[in-house]
């Protein structure tokens, strides 16, 4: 888990920095249809674009605050439905995630990992999040998340990595890409660069 929040730390910076913008992606009226197109026929790695919808919180287990000015909220759990232009990624589940907290309130700002599954007929996906809200911002419009995705079931062997950026109060933007490999395994040791 530390090699992916260094991995996905590294990665949030440089989407931020890099600017990702502008479009979502509505949700399609005819979904059934686009739910029977055969995976075979998709491209084995293609660009995502679409929406998160979260359904609201299921509640959490424990909240401590064992250091002011840091509170930590433990196993937040929230249901949602990703939608996206590829029936592979147009899935359901839960979202368990650990916050940490700093005052004043969620004004503060925080940092968090999760954990989830998300589903479909097809398959599944497990999903690792990494992510933050910003300081001075709203719970909602400030939290940035990223998710490395691995497919199961009938997405075995495919990965995505998601980038999912607050758009409204339930429905997020979404952009990133779907891969025909697992992820690459981390680097074992960084390495000065050769001059």
């Amino acid at each position: 888990m530390r090699t992916l929040r260094l991995l996905m730390a590294g990665t949030v910076t440089l989407a931020l920095l890099g600017g990702l913008g502008g479009v979502v992606v509505a949700q399609s009226e005819d979904a059934e249809s686009e739910a029977a197109v055969d995976p075979a026929s998709l491209p084995p790695y293609a660009a995502i674009e679409g929406k998160m919808i979260f359904g609201g919180g299921l509640g959490h287990t424990e909240v401590l605050n064992p250091d002011p000015p840091k509170q930590l909220w433990l196993d937040w759990r929230n249901s949602g439905r990703l939608v996206t232009n590829d029936p592979r990624l147009d899935v359901e589940g839960v979202l368990n995630q650990n916050y940490m907290g700093f005052e004043p309130g969620f004004a503060g700002g925080s940092v968090r990992t999760g954990i989830g599954r998300f589903a479909n007929d097809g398959g599944s996906w497990a999903v690792e999040s990494l992510g933050f809200n910003e300081p001075g911002a709203s719970i909602v419009s400030g939290t940035h998340l990223a998710w490395a995705m691995t497919g199961e079931g009938g997405y075995e062997g495919l990965s995505a990595v998601l980038f999912i950026l607050p758009t409204g109060a339930h429905d997020w933007e979404v952009r990133g890409v779907i891969a025909p490999a697992p992820l690459p395994e981390l680097p074992t040791s960084v390495k000065a660069p050769v001059e």
